[in-house]
Formats: structure tokens, sequence, C-alpha cells
């Protein structure tokens, strides 16, 4: 009988690590080591069972019963289901270790289990003509669910399992394709029904009645939006590709309103971006983005002053530079912090400003000819403020030092030399 080499050079029997075509959920997986645990032949194996069984223990209810479990208690059990497993990876007292295929076909089998768990939990749900509100929470609960999944395989086998010698995980990179793809469909909806409520406000009672927009969702009517596989994903892509063409009358309505309303912030930068950021899945819109190209070559144009601002702020008072007043420039001062501390805040705060710019020019101006400047602009302030901060915290590391071993400071231990006198009289 072919057998697969464990931890220590054990061996584990077929049984574990082909015969896993009946291992369909999570909860197939616990029954497996239950019966193994008493129908075992040798001692030793049933003991091996038994401990995996009892790790198991700790979701072993809450994945029976999952459909009545909340999003919020969802998130939770993965939580446990992280540690659970990670514990039962690592549990090599009973040799041999859990087999690295039947593990990577768990992962597998409880994100399918969470992905129908979400999909059951939006089947009716009304996505394209339920409130907004409504559906927006949905979607981001679902998301967050299905992320955290995601994210559960991804870190125990690149991260912890890698790093565990005893039992070292040796396979890929585990990526979970159900959560991660219902995840990305999603935000899909999500994206398209906030664009739509956002073109709703823009757009008075009598215009969305003149453009049809009521009935632009029509093409979806057709299509389970959350059933997601190879084979319904060119329905979806041609149902959303029709839903854009209804939209486009309304989308060039809507950058006319837009247009004017940027006017009232083209000489401040960041209310320009925060304007900007406010309807940025509408500037996701082909339409709507090409329509408003010279209002974002505006916002790159303030984008860059302000971040010259930045870097005059902190060029200044980082070198205590002497003002027209005849004061000498320092950073703003916080309340009751040390002058280190306070001036390590600072840098971070203008470094927060400067990446939040950043990330936004990525997402609304990237193809811009000016982008590039401002990106290179950007980069070098950030890696400025970084070293301004290093500097500032390696140089106080070293004067607390230096007091600690100074006899004479209030900080002074006195870490080398006589630590005290004995008197044998």
């Amino acid at each position: 009988i072919k057998q697969d080499k464990g931890a220590g050079g054990a061996e584990a029997s077929t049984s574990e690590t082909t015969g896993l075509n009946s291992i369909l959920t999570p909860n197939d997986e616990f029954q497996f080591w239950s019966l193994a645990a008493m129908s075992a032949s040798k001692l030793k194996h049933r003991e091996r069972a038994q401990a995996f069984h009892g790790l198991f223990q700790a979701v072993i209810h809450d994945f029976a019963n999952l459909d009545s479990l909340s999003f919020t208690d969802v998130q939770e059990l993965i939580e446990v289901t992280q540690d659970t497993l990670d514990d039962v990876w690592k549990q090599t007292d009973h040799e041999p270790a859990y087999p690295s295929s039947r593990m990577q076909h768990l992962l597998g089998v409880a994100g399918s289990t969470f992905t129908r768990y979400v999909q059951r939990q939006l089947v009716d749900m009304d996505l394209w003509n339920g409130p907004y509100m409504e559906v927006h929470v949905a979607m981001q609960q679902g998301i967050t669910v299905l992320d955290k999944w995601t994210n559960v395989g991804e870190s125990l086998t690149s991260q912890f399992w890698k790093r565990y010698t005893a039992h070292p995980w040796k396979a890929d990179k585990y990526v979970d394709i159900h959560t991660s793809q219902l995840s990305a469909r999603l935000e899909e909806i999500e994206s398209i029904r906030t664009a739509h409520e956002q073109v709703k406000q823009l757009l008075t009672a009598v215009e969305c009645e003149e453009l049809g927009i009521a009935k632009s969702f029509s093409p979806f009517q057709s299509v389970n939006a959350l059933q997601y596989n190879p084979y319904t994903r060119p329905l979806w892509e041609a149902a959303k590709a029709q839903y854009h063409r209804n939209m486009e009358p309304a989308e060039r309505r809507v950058a006319t309103t837009l247009r004017k309303q940027f006017q009232g912030h083209h000489t401040h930068a960041y209310q320009l971006l925060r304007e900007f950021q406010r309807y940025q899945e509408l500037m996701k819109r082909p339409v709507i983005f090409t329509e408003l190209s010279r209002e974002r070559e505006t916002l790159l144009g303030q984008m860059m002053v302000y971040i010259q601002a930045l870097q005059n702020e902190y060029q200044t008072c980082s070198t205590g530079q002497q003002l027209p007043s005849g004061e000498v420039a320092a950073p703003p001062k916080g309340k009751n912090l040390p002058e280190v501390v306070n001036n390590i805040v600072w840098s971070r705060t203008l470094e927060a400003k400067v990446v939040d710019c950043e990330a936004s020019a990525d997402k609304l101006l990237s193809d811009l000819p000016a982008y590039k400047t401002f990106i290179a602009s950007t980069h070098e302030l950030i890696e400025e403020l970084r070293a301004y901060a290093r500097e500032l915290f390696t140089n106080w590391s070293r004067e607390v030092l230096e007091a600690i071993d100074s006899p004479t400071e209030p900080l002074g231990l006195q870490t080398s030399g006589r630590l005290m006198e004995l008197d044998v009289n």
C-alpha cells in the first residue's frame, strides 16, 4: 500500500491522503476522525484520531448550525477555525502529523462552505431594486466574511506553517478561488449599485424619468448574480455591458452636473480631491472619466501644488528655518507630548496626507501626462519623511542608552562596575 511520509518520517495511511472525494464539507472531515477514533485497528491510530477530533471540537457545533449564525458570528467562527487548524497542523505528539494534501482539501471545502453560506444569506435579497443601504450593508458583510477566510488560508500556508520546523508547509500558498471569486462579484454588485445611487442623487426626478433610470437594471433580471462559475460569467458580462450602455446618456448628463459642482473647489486642492473621492465609483465609468478629463487635469495640478506645500512645510519645520516674522519654524506642538514624540507624530501625519493623495491619484489620474512626475515627487517626500522619523528615533534611543549608562544622569542605572558593597562586619 502506498503511504505518504508525515512528520519525523512517520507514515500516513493511504485512506487519509487519497480518500478525499467523500469529504465535501468540514462536517464530513470531523466525522472521519470521529469514526477513526472508534474503529482504527491499532491503539496508536485511535489515539491520533482522538487527538485530531478533540481539536476540531471547538468548531464542530457552529459548522453544524452554520445557517443559524449571523454574519458577525461567522466572522468569529472563522477566527476560531484559524486557531483550530493551526493547532491541528502543529499537533505532532501523535505521528504522523496532519497530511498536507488533506489540509489543503479541508481548506477548500471550508471555503466552499462559507461561499454557500453567503449565497444563502443573500439569495432572497432584491439586489437591484431593493433599498440601497440594505443591499450595501449586506454586500459589505458578505465581502468581509469571504475575504476573512481567503486571508486565513493565505496567512497559514505562507507564514505560520512555512516557519514551523516540526511540520513545515512545503506546498505553495493556498488561495481559495471560491471565496475570492464570489467576493469580487459582490464588489462588482456593490460598485454598480453605489454608482447608480449617485446618478439618481445628481439628477432630478424629471431627468431620471426622462432617461429611464428605473428600467436600467433590466439586463440583470435574467442573471443570477450570486452564481459565479466559468459558464455563467459570459451571461454576467453581457448583462453588465448592456446595463452600462443603458446608463450612458444619464452618465453624460451627470458629468455636466459634476463639472459645475467641481468648479467651486478649483482653488482648494484637498477639497477638490474630497469631491472626486466622494464620487469615485462614478469616476470608474469610462463616459464620466473621459468627460471630466479637464477637471481631472485641474485636480492633478492642484495636488502637485499641495504636495509642494507639504514639502516646504517639512523642510522649513524640520530644519528650524527662520520665518519672515523672526520666529524659528518648528513642527506644531501637540498637547503633553515630548518633543521627539511630537515631531515623529507630525511627520507621520504629513506622510499620511501624501499617501492618501498618492492612492487617490492612482485611481483617478493615472492616465494623465503629468501623473508620473506627480508620483515621483510623492515617493521622494514619503522617503524623506520616513528617514526623518527614523533619524529622530535613532538619536533618541542613543541618548537614552547613554543616559542609562551615565552615573550622573537621572536615568543612570550604572550597568557596569560595582553593583553593591558588602560589609562583612
